[in-house]
């Protein structure tokens, strides 16, 4: 089957769209435009697909985008609603197949045009959306981290203004305020992921898997089942890690190294930071996470390298039990 390959790059409010395609006199071109990232938006990007590849013949269109942060969802999703052949593709892999070209100078321009070489290069894999019911799950902790964010904004402000003379009582108050309607919202958000956790027996049973795992709780094995979408979402621990941003990057050359190991922080940024912490619990209370951690300290690595490393492995632990559907057990001792 032959397919016309179209690359979406993706923004907060912007897609920019390339199609590459054989002019009469043999040479190719590209075909560049833009679209506001709504609704509205997606629909006229179907229609302006539809008609430049019929133009072309009556081939199948393959839509090619790349998983930057959560912007990419909405096309995404519209997408395979309409029918549309889409890959998905993880930014790690992306940049690896760009450098490999030559292209480091990121554009938004370049960007579109690399998906469609990846594309016609690589045959990726093809999307499809989560269940339903890990989407639901995801957008819920999004939206309790959002409000989360928010409330420790308040206490920021209620504290500095707690000490200012003099006291702006009326302002205290109305924060006051604010930080008991958020924490209300927090707590019926996470009452209605109860909810919907109990209305799924399976997400029930996974959840409950992964707090096993010393380090994880019950919020971020909330966000871990949706991310993972139970362990069927990433072929292997790795390809979840990569995807989180957790992969590390060494700049080589020859024998020397120029620079120090980094972690590619790329993919979902707001998922990553969210393991920060349920890392640094388990850097003391989990026996494989904590033998790791030490023995990196002692080879002399960074903190900060060490905690990354960490967070690494608490998605590796994660995706082994959610793939086999099996309780954790420490190996270290």
């Amino acid at each position: 089957m032959h397919k016309k390959i179209i690359g979406i790059d993706v923004g907060k409010k912007e897609l920019r769209t390339a199609h590459k395609y054989e002019a009469s006199n043999g040479k190719f071109k590209v075909k560049r435009k833009k679209f506001p990232n709504t609704l509205k938006g997606h629909t006229a990007l179907l229609a302006w697909a539809k008609k430049i590849t019929n133009k072309e013949g009556k081939e199948h269109i393959h839509f090619i985008i790349e998983a930057t942060g959560v912007y990419y969802e909405g096309i995404a999703t519209f997408l395979h609603d309409a029918s549309s052949m889409i890959s998905v593709l993880n930014p790690k892999y992306v940049k690896s197949f760009a450098e490999s070209f030559g292209v480091r100078t990121k554009t938004d321009s370049k960007d579109a045009l690399v998906l469609v070489e990846y594309g016609s290069a690589m045959h990726p894999d093809l999307w499809t959306p989560p269940p339903p019911e890990y989407r639901i799950l995801l957008s819920y902790h999004r939206a309790i981290d959002s409000l989360k964010h928010r409330r420790t904004a308040i206490l920021n402000r209620i504290e500095a203004l707690e000490i200012s003379h003099p006291a702006p009582g009326p302002i205290l108050e109305e924060e006051r305020r604010l930080l008991v309607e958020v924490s209300e919202s927090i707590k019926r958000l996470e009452q209605q992921i109860k909810s919907h956790i109990r209305r799924h027996p399976g997400l029930k049973k996974e959840v409950e898997l992964l707090m096993t795992i010393s380090g994880i709780a019950w919020i971020t094995s909330v966000l871990l089942v949706a991310v993972m979408q139970g362990g069927r979402r990433f072929k292997s621990a790795r390809e979840a890690a990569a995807y989180l941003g957790l992969s590390v990057r060494e700049n080589l050359s020859g024998t020397s190294l120029k620079g120090r190991s980094r972690l590619s922080k790329r993919g979902p940024g707001d998922i990553r930071k969210a393991l920060y912490f349920p890392a640094i619990t388990a850097m003391r209370y989990n026996p494989d996470v904590k033998a790791l951690y030490n023995r990196l300290v002692q080879r002399g690595k960074v903190k900060m390298v060490a905690i990354g490393a960490a967070m690494r492995k608490l998605v590796h632990i994660a995706f082994g039990v959610l793939k086999h559907k099996r309780a954790y057990m420490a190996l270290a001792t």
